[in-house]
């Protein structure tokens, strides 16, 4: 695991009511997790929008450790979006509901990234500061195309009308960097929302970071977004490479065995019905037993109707041979009804190419 020392907070600032921020850092073994997200969509949606986008990426990372992280963070992003569209389409008032987020993998000295929006990575040290992402946002466009500054891009009009974001049904949704970062020592990544680049700029956040541990840096830069009106939400992340030797801690952490379930990994489905008795195929020797006795019954019955049909008709009234008729069609029922389900279990081990 990296040596790391981390830093975050998240705010709803001085203007709305609520927090449609996100975050969440998850050290293991294989690598560290860091994700910011800032929810969109109003009516509660933008708050829902970004928790499930950190949870999704979250039980991904936790379920595929040892793979490519650059293939982990495409895979999440997409689960993600997945996961974001489908809540949107269940439940009317959150159908414009959508994310933009930052990511990062920390294993060892590498950093593997991806965002969507304009969700912000920096890579702050001691001599040099650069964004690592670039916004995916209509005036970024316009930047990009030359038709206006980059000094008036905060104020224009456009300035917040993002081209992608999780939740919007897109395969390349997330921008993944095809190389990742080389930490050095002292190396500092900055996660954040545009609720802090709005206010603060390049240079004064790589100042802050520069100048303090990281949790202490996060603190500075959100007095910093305060004191100019904080008029959006705003949510940071520092994590410094190689200066921490505390064991770290993770934030909203969950096992291994809850991220299966929540994604619905199927061997693990099958297993657990297994474990737990409760299976819904296959047939047990209780249900052979059984259809033993009931037939041993019946035979016993009608024997006694062929040799004694005086007696049958008086001790054995037509209701109870009607009843024991129904009986074994129920039971005939039963076990094809069974034997199905075996039958979609065994489906259901079969392996799968993709889960996702």
């Amino acid at each position: 695991m990296a040596n790391l020392d981390h830093g975050y907070l998240t705010n709803p600032g001085l203007v709305r009511g609520t927090n449609e921020d996100y975050l969440g850092y998850y050290p293991t073994a294989w690598a560290t997790l860091v994700v910011v997200a800032d929810g969109m969509g109003g009516m509660g949606g933008g708050s829902v929008a970004s928790q499930l986008t950190v949870n999704a990426i979250r039980d991904l990372f936790l379920l595929r450790q040892g793979d490519d992280p650059r293939e982990v963070l495409r895979d999440a992003g997409r689960m993600a979006d997945t996961v974001v569209l489908k809540r949107a389409r269940e439940e009317q008032a959150l159908e414009k509901m959508g994310a933009t987020v930052a990511v990062a993998i920390i294993q060892n000295d590498r950093a593997y990234y991806a965002h969507a929006g304009d969700a912000r990575i920096y890579l702050i040290r001691p001599d040099e500061a650069r964004q690592l992402t670039r916004d995916h946002t209509t005036v970024q466009r316009l930047v990009d195309d030359g038709l206006i500054a980059a000094a008036d891009a905060a104020a224009h009009p456009m300035a917040h009308v993002v081209q992608r974001a999780i939740g919007h049904m897109r395969d390349d949704e997330i921008e993944v960097a095809a190389e990742p970062i080389q930490l050095r020592e002292g190396d500092a990544l900055l996660l954040c929302s545009d609720g802090l680049t709005d206010l603060v700029d390049d240079h004064e956040i790589a100042e802050i970071v520069r100048a303090n541990d990281p949790q202490p840096a996060c603190d500075k830069l959100l007095n910093a977004v305060l004191k100019r009106g904080a008029h959006d939400n705003t949510t940071i992340q520092i994590v410094r490479y190689g200066t921490k030797t505390a064991e770290p801690q993770t934030r909203d952490a969950v096992k291994i065995e809850e991220a299966r379930g929540r994604l619905s990994f199927p061997d693990e489905r099958r297993e657990s019905r297994a474990a737990s008795g409760s299976r819904r195929g296959g047939w047990s020797w209780a249900w052979t037993i059984r259809l033993i006795l009931l037939a041993l019954i019946l035979l016993t019955i009608l024997l006694f109707a062929i040799f004694r049909p005086w007696a049958f008709d008086v001790l054995i009234p037509k209701s109870l041979i009607h009843a024991g008729q129904s009986a074994v069609f129920v039971l005939a029922a039963m076990r094809a009804e069974l034997f199905d389900g075996a039958k979609s279990d065994m489906a259901d081990a079969m392996p799968k190419a993709n889960l996702l």
